[in-house]
């Protein structure tokens, strides 16, 4: 199997959207793990994300760490060669993200999203500029990090480039969409802000293809 997508989830609604993108896209080589952190409370949500490439498991962490102490719980249940992970207020941007990422060969990969209607990636990748769903890594080069820090993405991202060279990919197009950020509760939002120099696209649909002639590369 090609690709793990991890999801770590407070049941928001967002979540079958997330699901959705997953199973439209045109690879099929691919398992998502679900994780649920804390106590599962919706039965219906279920049902509704169900799927048979998909595995909902409990995270057994004493605590919500803004899902990282989930992806780090998930690692042992990875079967696929690479993990993309898939934060359950986003969405993959197209039905074809898998089959570009097929162009990933090395340890890992770093590649442009879409966050807040702008396309957001920075070239070297680092802490505080590079988000969950802009890297790709591979199984065997190390697990997400067991810190309670919101960035710690951008900790897995430092250990990497300590370690492995990374295989950029500026000009693929976007592969996931951010509409918001949300920490703990449905209804608490952190406000990034999105820099001028940014190019501006319209939101895409998970089903939809679009095509960018041009993305821009900016310094951290």
């Amino acid at each position: 199997m090609r690709y793990t997508i991890l999801t770590p989830t407070l049941q928001r609604n967002s979540l079958i959207k997330a699901c959705e993108s997953v199973n439209t896209q045109t690879c099929t080589d691919w398992e998502h793990l679900v994780i649920f952190d804390g106590t599962f409370k919706d039965a219906g949500m279920l049902s509704a994300i169900s799927h048979p490439n998909r595995r909902v498991v409990q995270c057994t962490a004493p605590r919500h760490t803004f899902g990282h102490a989930c992806k780090h719980f998930a690692y042992s249940l990875v079967k696929g060669d690479y993990i993309f992970n898939l934060d359950d207020d986003n969405f993959l941007a197209h039905n074809e993200v898998l089959e570009d990422l097929k162009q990933v060969t090395g340890a890992w990969a770093i590649f442009p999203m879409l966050r807040f209607n702008a396309i957001f990636f920075h070239d070297p990748p680092g802490m505080g500029s590079t988000a969950s769903e802009n890297f790709l890594t591979r199984r065997d080069i190390g697990q997400w990090p067991n810190s309670e820090e919101y960035a710690s993405d951008g900790l897995l991202v430092e250990s990497l480039k300590l370690k492995y060279a990374y295989q950029s990919l500026p000009d693929i197009r976007p592969v996931a969409v951010m509409e918001s950020n949300r920490v703990g509760k449905a209804d608490d939002a952190i406000v990034i802000e999105v820099k001028k120099e940014e190019v501006i696209v319209p939101i895409i649909q998970p089903t939809q293809t679009i095509r960018f002639k041009r993305l821009v590369r900016k310094s951290g």
